[in-house]
């Protein structure tokens, strides 16, 4: 089996969606749009992920996976150890579901 990897992506295109608030000054309610980041989280093998990506108008990509001790994100991570075992829970989690839909790409709105 290829080595499966995890990639959260940022799309360019934007989603609009409705919010209340209560304005402080007059205590009324009002309702508006408001536009956000389009995220998503593929994970599968290097090569059905470069597929599934020229579907998509990515602006930026990261990996998701543990990480090394001494790297950039485990000094920013306030509980690196803590982290690395949610992240690692939650690849496992996404292995299962790739192998209960037959070793398709798996692609999962996160935001």
């Amino acid at each position: 089996m290829n080595k499966l990897i995890c990639l959260d992506w940022t799309l360019c295109d934007k989603v609009y969606s409705t919010f209340n608030s209560l304005d402080a000054a007059t205590g009324l309610n009002f309702t508006d749009i408001q536009a956000t980041e389009k995220c998503i989280r593929v994970f599968g093998t290097k090569k059905q992920i470069e597929e599934v990506s020229e579907k998509y108008n990515i602006d930026e990509a990261y990996e998701f996976k543990e990480e090394k001790k001494g790297s950039y994100w485990y000094k920013i991570y306030n509980n690196p150890e803590e982290e690395n075992a949610r992240i690692k829970q939650k690849l496992n989690e996404y292995k299962k579901l790739y192998q209960l839909n037959n070793n398709e790409v798996l692609i999962l709105r996160i935001r």
